[in-house]
């Protein structure tokens, strides 16, 4: 993250000295990065159970044609759940364009070698495993973009053993398909960077409408495989939807710089091996969920930029593995709560443009 900050500096490394306020530090108009070398005797607190969300409906099956069967993109002898995924990606070509037009996804053409597609082995069966059509085409003397438009087929739902699903830094356009809540096995999904900043004073560059947007579908809640999720950087809007507490194997949860409203879900404070949770740079609002302070592997949380209110749980005292907390630039007040200072582990604080009172712990 940049650590440039407009008329503040950055403090590293520093406490305050005894009896200097937060009142005070806004006054001075500093900016604060407070290296947390704070330790504070005491008991814990005790963590917020955090309800777990009703599982929603799996969505039915997209119905595509038979293209493949009997041509040279299946090897012999032919596997019908092949078959299966090769007319999902055929499906799926008809709504994609770009720069290369995924010019090699071809009948004629072994699906093993089409670019952004690798196959692997599920049991005895040879089946679409990786899906990253908008990567980096390797030719002469270098590499170049292979960015794609259009919309996110719903077809790919159909590819029932994925695992990874990319369209990153692309110019995609569109919703996300509630179908994409039928690939169980996934592991990343990866729809992040289809947009300029949308929270930027002018988020369509040269007036292109480039960027996913409607709501977060409640369907990717049945993704229980789901390791990494970034939807960062789109124009995504609508609430969190609290299915999202369910990805309970979820590494990364990257949902920054949309236009989110509503508060945060309670629920994610059951995503117990979370590491990062970026919402900032949002709409968001209401309070902290202290439920949050259930994340007992979480590293950085960045809530930034958004329109939360309320006092700062007590509860994120319990983080203890976490290393970046940014709240700075909402609406909070009261004091900050002493547990924070039991944050061993901690890098950087910014608590900054809030409106908290008191002295610092």
């Amino acid at each position: 993250m940049n650590r440039a900050t407009s008329g503040g500096a950055w403090l590293k490394g520093m406490l305050p000295k005894p009896g200097i306020t937060l009142a005070a530090l806004i006054v001075l108009g500093t900016t604060l990065a407070i290296s947390a070398l704070m330790m504070i005797a005491g008991g814990g607190t005790t963590p917020i159970a955090a309800q777990v969300p009703a599982a929603p409906p799996t969505p039915t099956a997209v119905t595509v044609a038979n293209v493949c069967s009997n041509t040279a993109a299946i090897p012999d002898p032919e596997d019908p759940l092949l078959v299966a995924d090769c007319n999902a990606l055929m499906a799926a070509k008809a709504m994609l364009q770009g720069t290369a037009r995924l010019s090699n996804w071809l009948l004629t053409r072994p699906i093993t070698s089409w670019h952004g597609v690798e196959v692997g082995v599920h049991i005895t069966s040879t089946r679409v495993m990786t899906l990253d059509p908008g990567f980096h085409v390797e030719i002469e003397g270098g590499t170049r973009e292979n960015k794609l438009d259009g919309q996110i087929p719903p077809a790919l739902g159909n590819l029932s053993q994925l695992r990874h699903l990319s369209f990153d830094s692309n110019d995609m356009t569109g919703t996300i398909p509630a179908a994409l809540g039928r690939l169980s096995q996934l592991r990343d999904l990866i729809l992040p960077h289809n947009a300029a900043d949308p929270t930027s004073d002018n988020p369509n560059i040269s007036g292109r409408p480039h960027g996913l947007r409607g709501s977060i579908p409640p369907e990717l809640g049945n993704l229980t495989n789901l390791e990494r999720l970034w939807l960062n950087e789109n124009f995504l809007t609508g609430t969190i939807p609290a299915a999202l507490g369910n990805l309970t194997n979820l590494d990364v949860l990257f949902l920054h710089k949309n236009l989110l409203d509503g508060s945060i879900p309670p629920a994610l404070g059951n995503l117990s091996n979370l590491r990062e949770l970026q919402l900032y740079n949002n709409r968001l609002t209401g309070s902290i969920p202290p439920a949050l302070g259930n994340l007992s592997n979480l590293q950085r949380l960045y809530l930034h930029n958004n329109r939360l209110t309320g006092s700062i749980p007590a509860q994120l005292g319990n983080l203890s593995n976490l290393q970046r907390l940014y709240l700075y630039n909402n609406r909070l007040v009261g004091t900050i709560p002493y547990e924070l200072g039991k944050l061993s582990n901690l890098q950087w604080l910014r608590l900054d443009n809030n409106r908290l009172t008191g002295a610092i712990p």
